[in-house]
């Protein structure tokens, strides 16, 4: 049996090759930390706004070409996080439309103004 070896990784000639080999090599592990990061980003979102957070990975394979059995891989990692609800604020519009936080018709009480 002739072992097909990348890596000091061995594999048999039909055995697939572990995928979390190739995510710690793609762009020599730089992917495995963007993913890394990604992950505790969507977590962290996701609790901070109790919902749902996505983290996508795409992977695309062109074939090279001018190289026998080769491909150029490049990698996508995006995320979706819901917005943190921040609150909200009311506020009293005058004739012109300039905004004010005590209603328009209402004298302040002494020492508030301002």
């Amino acid at each position: 049996m002739n072992d097909q070896t990348t890596n000091d990784t061995k594999t048999e000639p039909d055995e697939l090759r572990d995928f979390a080999l190739f995510l710690m090599e793609q762009r020599k592990g730089a992917m495995h930390a963007d993913l890394t990061e990604a992950w505790a980003d969507v977590c962290r979102q996701a609790m901070a706004a109790g919902k749902p957070a996505t983290l996508t990975l795409t992977l695309k394979a062109t074939p090279q070409g001018k190289v026998d059995r080769a491909v150029v891989v490049v990698d996508r990692v995006t995320t979706k996080v819901p917005a943190v609800d921040k609150g909200e604020s009311l506020f009293f519009v005058d004739d012109q439309g300039n905004t004010h936080r005590r209603p328009i018709n209402e004298r302040p009480f002494p020492g508030m103004e301002g």
